[in-house]
């Protein structure tokens, strides 16, 4: 019976694949093109099976592209149709390789192969700018400038920033900028974008994010501490570190743990402080069961503060 089955099935499958659309090239290749181009191609194809076909969704695998289609029509046997693919090339830079799936309910999914090469006419240099992590804020700047990749000159038009830790000053030339720090800000992380409007034909704007951490700050790779499950009357521990500046020290200011909605006490949190950090463990001394989160805020001497959440599943 076994061998029957698979010998039924291998018959079949030939019927299967044919139930589907022929397109022109299982490549669609937009050759070389500016940074910052929108463009699009058009993609024919022709229903070669023996019954009506209907292209039920298209899966573009990136949100720099769009697929335009005929929504709900149906394509009888020898009938044409097409596709159009429409690429935005603002977030990419040099060989470019996507896939496309077409989904038509009557057959497995037809893949297309998506090829570019983008250029770029300028670069913005640095792309980020950073200040890193700093014990106060003196006015430290950092120029942002436009590197032309071609013989064309570009300049910035305008811009806007999204933030007030820094004041932005464009050049009197127009092909930089100067992010300057205000003096005196409080501590914690601070973060933003510029915009820059530029005078290339295809690149018109340009986004560049700008961090700052003035005092300490938690390093924890994942952003939080994980625990559990932990079993009735077992603790467990989970370590966190922070970057001090100078000689700050540290100690908890509060904590909270939730159970199902409940507060649970502090007490289950015990927190000991030593060179390289802080050790958090928790312990599961109830007779409940189920997930609990929080977050743990801790202070120095000097006035900074930190979190870190956490979460984990007593059982």
């Amino acid at each position: 019976m076994a061998v029957f089955l698979t010998i039924v099935l291998f018959c079949l499958w030939p019927q299967i694949a044919l139930s589907q659309l022929a397109f022109d090239s299982q490549t669609v290749n937009f050759g070389k093109v500016w940074r910052g181009q929108k463009t699009h191609k058009d993609l024919d194809f022709v229903n070669t099976s023996k019954a009506p076909v209907r292209i039920e969704a298209i899966d573009s695998g990136c949100g720099c592209m769009a697929i335009e289609r005929e929504v709900g029509r149906l394509y009888n046997p020898g009938e044409k149709g097409s596709i159009r693919i429409k690429f935005d090339t603002e977030n990419f830079r040099g060989r470019l390789e996507r896939r496309i799936g077409i989904l038509t309910g009557t057959g497995p999914i037809q893949y297309i192969k998506i090829k570019a090469s983008i250029e770029e006419i300028f670069r913005v240099e640095p792309p980020v700018v950073d200040f890193g992590q700093l014990d106060v804020s003196g006015g430290e700047a950092k120029l942002i400038g436009l590197k032309s990749l071609t013989n064309k000159a570009i300049t910035i038009k305008s811009f806007r920033s999204n933030f007030s830790f820094a004041t932005v000053t464009k050049s009197s030339n127009g092909t930089s900028l100067e992010v300057a720090l205000q003096k005196s800000l409080a501590r914690g992380k601070y973060s933003g974008a510029i915009t820059l409007e530029t005078d290339d034909y295809y690149f018109k704007e340009v986004t560049v994010p700008v961090f700052l951490t003035l005092g300490s700050e938690v390093v924890q790779g994942s952003g939080y501490l994980e625990f559990g499950p932990i079993a009735k009357g077992q603790s467990m521990e989970r370590s966190l570190r922070i970057v001090k500046k100078g000689n700050e020290t540290f100690s908890l200011k509060n904590a909270s743990l939730f159970l199902n909605g409940e507060v649970i006490p502090l007490r289950l949190v015990n927190i000991t402080s030593d060179q390289t950090g802080f050790r958090v463990r928790v312990t599961n001394g109830l007779s409940k069961n189920g997930a609990f989160s929080g977050k743990l805020n801790l202070v120095s001497d000097s006035g900074s503060e930190v979190g870190v959440e956490y979460f984990g599943f007593f059982k």
